[in-house]
């Protein structure tokens, strides 16, 4: 059956990070049942396969979270910071680690004049001066390996000067990054051991239907989980454009709830295996409608042990587009399966092999091809 693709550039695509906001808290107070014991017998006694289905969510929450951390990264921004005007005098806007950042340069939907601050524009005509100001962004990481070694998404550290972890228990520390852009993948390295390193699962055996458990910061909400289930497999997307374009060409969709703040948490199965990285959403507000995506876990473990061993990923080249047969071009060829060769550059190594164009790839080193993305893979 030929699998659902999306093969265009996508301008609602979201990519995972999110600023911190400075100056606008809201507090929620929690009344009622607190400090009061619980019944003694509940209203409502549940079917024994809901319990089961709780019980292990609850495993598969204890067994994780200790291994998802938030990851703040900042980077020198090349404008100025403005102070602010707050509780009757100039002071200059900081996040919570000391350096400076605008809320309205990363959120400008923000409202402005709220009676709490306003915000003076550089060396204005007030005489206030400005300050150097750092952009600020949040995301997720998961521990890989109990001596200090985190994956997360590039776009989450890609351009910062300084990338801080905190993990669960409340440590923090400043990381060693290694990046591969192509991927979207990066390797953070703190100075710690004995940590509690995740699980990766074999992704090929992911199945849509299973469950799908996402953990991370969404919004700088540190250790959340939320529960859905694999909605799709083998998802195409294009990103960004020119130099910042980068093509995803096999991606874990799922409907569990992921936003800005999730990017490079984990994707769990039910054995509290990590099955994807997450890094986008498909929504046309920017918040989670039930269309997200992760990285396969076995790209993740492709492209961290290359980092860990070599500090870059090298990749095959062949010099070949390959692309996914129709329904009408495998019943032509006689094939369920394989990857239709779309074009061949002069002078590469496909073109020395004797590749042509409208030939179609059925086995590569032995190993059956089942599309496109197989392939590439």
């Amino acid at each position: 059956m030929e699998k659902n693709r999306m093969n265009r550039s996508v301008s609602s695509a979201v990519l995972l990070t999110t600023g911190i906001v400075i100056g606008g808290f809201v507090v929620m107070g929690l009344k009622g049942n607190a400090g009061q014991s619980a019944p003694q017998n509940p209203p409502v006694q549940p079917p024994s396969q809901a319990l089961q289905i709780e019980t292990a969510f609850e495993q598969v929450a204890d067994k994780i979270r200790p291994s998802v951390v938030y990851i703040k990264s900042r980077q020198a921004a090349t404008t100025t910071q403005p102070r602010m005007f707050r509780n009757g005098g100039w002071q200059q806007n900081q996040d919570d680690d000391g350096s400076g950042v605008n809320p309205f340069d990363l959120f400008p939907g923000l409202p402005r004049g709220n009676g709490q601050f306003r915000i003076v524009p550089p060396q204005g005509g007030d005489g206030v001066p400005a300050f150097p100001r750092h952009a600020v962004a949040s995301g997720s990481g998961v521990i890989v390996r109990g001596d200090g070694y985190i994956l997360t998404n590039d776009h989450v550290v890609n351009g910062a000067d300084r990338v801080t972890v905190q993990l669960q228990d409340g440590r923090e520390f400043v990381g060693e990054v290694k990046r591969d852009f192509r991927s979207d993948l990066a390797l953070i390295k703190i100075a710690a051991n004995n940590l509690p390193a995740a699980q990766l699962a074999d992704s090929d055996r992911a199945k849509v239907g299973q469950y799908a458990i996402a953990f991370g910061s969404p919004f700088g909400l540190s250790d959340t989980m939320t529960v859905g289930v694999v909605s799709a497999l083998h998802r195409e997307q294009q990103i960004g454009g020119g130099s910042d374009a980068r093509l995803y060409s096999s991606l874990i969709q799922t409907d569990a709830s992921i936003n800005p703040g999730n990017s490079g948490g984990a994707l769990v199965d039910i054995y509290g295996r990590v099955v994807g990285i997450n890094v986008a959403i498909e929504s046309p507000s920017g918040g989670n409608v039930g269309i997200g995506f992760a990285i396969p876990a076995n790209t993740a473990k492709y492209v961290m042990d290359q980092l860990i061993t070599r500090g870059s990923v090298t990749r095959g080249y062949l010099g070949l587009a390959p692309k996914t047969l129709t329904y009408v071009q495998k019943q032509s060829y006689g094939t369920k399966e394989g990857a239709l060769v779309a074009s061949v550059q002069d002078g590469t190594p496909a073109a020395k092999a004797g590749f042509e164009v409208q030939d179609v790839i059925l086995r590569f080193d032995g190993k059956n091809v089942e599309d496109d993305a197989h392939f590439r893979d």
